[in-house]
């Protein structure tokens, strides 16, 4: 917060973290400490959020393969790393 404090202008709406090439575990510790990042500031002039689909649902999507037979499999995959990250 100092980091970002010292260098963001307070008219910035908002500042979104992206996954870039992180994986699922990567990804769903920083989804997790940008949460808790933002529950703890009580005031800063811009949002934080983060865009971290592809990541979340790498899994998901490797489980469905495209089939019809893995649709549930893949959804309860899918609500399991939403879960994760809430």
């Amino acid at each position: 917060m100092k980091v970002l404090s010292r260098t963001i202008p307070p008219a910035i709406r908002g500042i979104f973290f992206l996954s870039g090439s992180q994986n699922e575990d990567e990804s769903v510790n920083n989804i997790q400490s940008i949460t808790k990042l933002s529950k703890k500031v009580t005031y800063a002039p811009w949002k934080l959020s983060f865009a971290y689909g592809k990541s979340i649902q790498h899994s998901a999507i490797m489980t469905w393969k495209g089939k019809f037979e893995n649709v549930g499999k893949a959804q309860k995959e899918f609500l399991d790393k939403c879960r994760t990250n809430n």
